[in-house]
C-alpha cells in the first residue's frame, strides 16, 4: 500500500478516536500495523483497528475504520469498495473468537480528519466487498457527534445514531 494511503487511514483512525470521549470510553487496543514494518502477519493488524470498552457498562466493541475519498460506480450502482474478501473473512473470524460486536466505520468524502459523511455498520450487514450507497444511508450518523451508548432495558444496549448492537 502506498505511504499516502497508509497516512490517510491513520488520520481517519485518529479522527475517530476523537469521537470516543475518554470519560465514557477506553481504547483497549489499537492495531500497531507492525505487519507493514516487519513483513510478517500480526493477527491484530489484519483483524481490527480498535477495541473500545464502554466504561459504565464494560461492553467491548471491535472497530474497523475505512476512509474513502468518494463514492464510485460499479455495475450501475454508486457505493464504496470497503474491504477485500480475505479481509472480511479475517474480521469475521476475529469477531467469532471474541464474541463482541464488530462495527465497520466508513468515512466518505472531505478529508480523513474531516469526512463529509460517516457510516457505522455492523459487520453482519456487510457480506460483500462493495456496498452500495443506498444500503449505507440507514447507517449514516453525524460526522462530528461523539459515540454514546443508550440503555434499552431488556433489549440491552445500543449505539446511538441508528447502530444496534
Amino acid at each position: 500500500m502506498p505511504a499516502r494511503y497508509y497516512r490517510m487511514g491513520r488520520n481517519f483512525e485518529d479522527y475517530l478516536i476523537g469521537l470516543f470521549p475518554e470519560t465514557e470510553w477506553e481504547i483497549e487496543d489499537r492495531s500497531s500495523d507492525t505487519s507493514k514494518r516487519i513483513g510478517r502477519r500480526v493477527t491484530g493488524d489484519v483483524s481490527y483497528d480498535f477495541i473500545v470498552k464502554h466504561r459504565a457498562t464494560s461492553r467491548r466493541f471491535i472497530l474497523q475504520c475505512k476512509y474513502r475519498s468518494r463514492f464510485f460506480r460499479k455495475d450501475g450502482r454508486e457505493g464504496v469498495e470497503w474491504a477485500r474478501p480475505y479481509q472480511i473473512r479475517n474480521y469475521r473470524t476475529f469477531q467469532r473468537s471474541k464474541g463482541w460486536p464488530y462495527l465497520v466505520v466508513i468515512g466518505v468524502g472531505g478529508k480523513p480528519k474531516k469526512p463529509d459523511q460517516l457510516f457505522v455498520v455492523p459487520l453482519e450487514g456487510l457480506d460483500h466487498p462493495f456496498i452500495p450507497k443506498v444500503e449505507l444511508l440507514d447507517a449514516q450518523r453525524d460526522s462530528y457527534a461523539s459515540f454514546a451508548l443508550k440503555n434499552q432495558g431488556s433489549a440491552g444496549v445500543r449505539f446511538l445514531f441508528k447502530v444496534n448492537v
